[in-house]
């Protein structure tokens, strides 16, 4: 389940977050840091478009995910800045992520991004098995991520819909709020 993410959120992600293993193959491996993460949480409260990630069997904050670099020339979002509690990786949940914020930003554009750090193996093949395309390389830098190398995977909603077939899968389980709109990225 997703919703969006408030102010209030912080303490329970930040539990989330706090796991240095988690970060170990992320750009940016001090986020387990309180003062470094909470620049990450400012961040995406900013961005109007982040989410809580809850597990729906045990009502658990498991992580967070958020749209960014809306981009209305070319009809594109970008996907990213997740991450999921390790006990939650290698199962359904990151593709049931996935899967629920595709499926509603292609409602509004035809492409969606993912930048990707170097070294974040797991999370390109979890991408790649979603039909994304490395395109390249990039430089990413915010304020919660030092420059650093990351890899763009772009995903076309043409693509998305050949390789997720809804005759194959089923998302019913699952309950999205909230949507990314052409023109801004403010939450509804």
């Amino acid at each position: 389940k997703l919703v969006p993410l408030q102010e209030q959120d912080f303490e329970a992600l930040y539990q989330v977050a706090s796991d240095p293993l988690l970060w170990r193959q992320s750009p940016s491996k001090d986020r387990y840091q309180r003062p470094v993460f909470e620049i990450f949480f400012r961040e995406a409260i900013q961005s109007k478009a982040a989410f809580l990630v809850y597990d729906i069997k045990t009502a658990e904050i498991i992580g967070t995910s958020r749209y960014h670099d809306i981009n209305e020339a070319d009809e594109s979002i970008t996907i990213g800045y997740t991450f999921l509690a390790r006990a939650y990786w290698g199962g359904t949940h990151n593709k049931a992520l996935k899967t629920l914020m595709l499926d509603h930003a292609f409602t509004h554009f035809t492409t969606a991004y993912f930048s990707i750090g170097e070294n974040n193996i797991r999370s390109q093949k979890a991408i790649e098995k979603l039909g994304a395309i490395k395109t390249g390389p990039t430089e990413n830098h915010t304020a919660s991520q030092s420059k650093n190398k990351h890899y763009i995977y772009k995903l076309t909603k043409e693509t998305w819909q050949k390789t997720n077939n809804p005759d194959t899968t089923n998302h019913n389980h699952h309950h999205f709020i909230a949507a990314p709109q052409k023109g801004n990225a403010v939450i509804k």
